[in-house]
């Protein structure tokens, strides 16, 4: 979607160095650009070879609004990096309006000298603070795309290992594989909640399945549902950065839910709500 002229997204480079704002006319030519993917390699080294066959990475990738969100203290993101047990309770418990309008504070920051008909955003920690979200940005419209737990549970895990691989001298997977199971359905939970409780949530339900065999037919879709318009430009766009992406780009990818201690019964066990509320979408 960020590849649709009419859409803006916050991008890596923008994040890491977000002033003085970024410009309409320098999108393509900031300085910061070319500075971002020689920092990101140097980096990660090796480390960046794995990461890009789970999670895109560069310049001028969308940056998920995890990152900036951290600034307000009120992010789960730093549990993505580290076992924070604490922390993430603590987090769970908390009114999280801070931290979108501190969020919000970003969004107008970049979009100041280079604006755009619509954010496109995104992240899954936004599952468990809807009602501040909401409270911040009362038109906020949402996609929600559903996939086969036992595959969200296991490739998440195998991403979660690599990012926090240089961190520690030895990775317990089988507890990362546990603990990511717990806070993915924390998240859901949080969401279907509020679902239940705000049946006119503006909220696209999505098949991921559908997204993977027809990413233009099924955004095209979304774009209906909310009577935005598909342009052929929004087209030409999508099309050509699926053209520039195809899957399996940088190398194969493998994971398993045994790898991580887990089973597919046990997964499922564990969303079985989840699996039951939103079968006709997996």
């Amino acid at each position: 979607m960020e590849c649709d002229p009419q859409v803006r997204t916050p991008l890596m480079w923008e994040v890491a160095e977000p002033s003085p704002p970024p410009e309409a006319a320098t999108a393509d030519t900031d300085p910061r650009i070319a500075r971002f993917d020689e920092h990101l390699r140097a980096q990660l080294g090796g480390d960046a070879d794995e990461l890009l066959k789970a999670h895109p990475l560069g310049a001028r990738i969308p940056q998920e609004c995890g990152l900036f969100m951290t600034t307000s203290f009120q992010s789960s993101n730093p549990c993505m990096f580290q076992h924070l047990p604490r922390f993430y309770e603590w987090f769970k418990g908390i009114d999280a309006t801070f931290r979108y309008e501190v969020h919000k504070m970003w969004l107008q920051h970049l979009g100041w000298r280079h604006p755009g008909r619509h954010w496109v955003l995104k992240i899954q920690e936004h599952m468990y603070k809807l009602p501040a979200l909401r409270s911040v940005y009362p038109d906020a419209l949402f996609i929600q795309p559903h996939r086969d737990p036992t595959t969200v549970i296991a490739s998440i895990s195998q991403l979660i290992s690599v990012i926090r691989g240089p961190s520690y001298d030895r990775l317990d997977l089988h507890a990362l594989g546990a603990e990511f199971l717990q806070l993915w359905w924390d998240g859901v939970k949080c969401c279907m909640d509020y679902r239940k409780a705000h049946p006119d949530l503006p909220i696209y339900d999505m098949r991921y399945k559908d997204l993977v065999a027809d990413p233009v037919s099924t955004i095209r879709a979304a774009y209906d549902h909310f009577g935005w318009d598909f342009t052929p430009d929004s087209e030409a766009g999508i099309g050509g950065w699926l053209r520039e992406n195809p899957a399996g780009k940088h190398g194969p990818r493998s994971y398993t839910l045994a790898d991580y201690g887990l089973t597919a019964d046990q997964v499922r066990d564990r969303l079985a709500e989840y699996i039951e509320t939103y079968h006709a979408y997996l």
